[in-house]
């Protein structure tokens, strides 16, 4: 009997350590999607001092890894339709005036 319970702890044992085995190889972290935002930001466009109101009114945009405030801008103002006008580069980050990106006008 002794001998009999010996084994069925050895076989449970192994039976365990190859269980855990398993889950380790079949539940892995899956990797991060390039897709993921980093977190939001609340993104609004108006021309109050022309006395007409919003053109985007406060709405919360993704911002991703290696976004800029101008990928946000073009993003959002590609997402609503709206017609732009920029001077300078999206990506830029020289800092050198005139180089960097400035948005001249929005066609409403």
């Amino acid at each position: 009997m002794r001998k009999k319970c010996s084994v069925f702890k050895k076989i449970t044992s192994i039976l365990m350590v190859f269980l855990m085995v398993l889950s380790v190889v079949f539940i892995s972290p899956k990797e991060v999607d390039a897709a993921t935002p980093k977190g939001y930001v609340t993104l609004c466009m108006e021309k109050f001092t022309l006395g007409l109101g919003y053109i985007i009114e406060p709405v919360k945009v993704p911002f991703y890894e290696g976004d800029n405030g101008a990928d946000i801008i073009t993003r959002a103002m590609d997402d609503y339709g709206y017609e732009y006008d920029y001077r300078g580069e999206i990506n830029d980050t020289s800092g050198v005036v005139g180089s960097t990106f400035y948005l001249a006008s929005v066609k409403d």
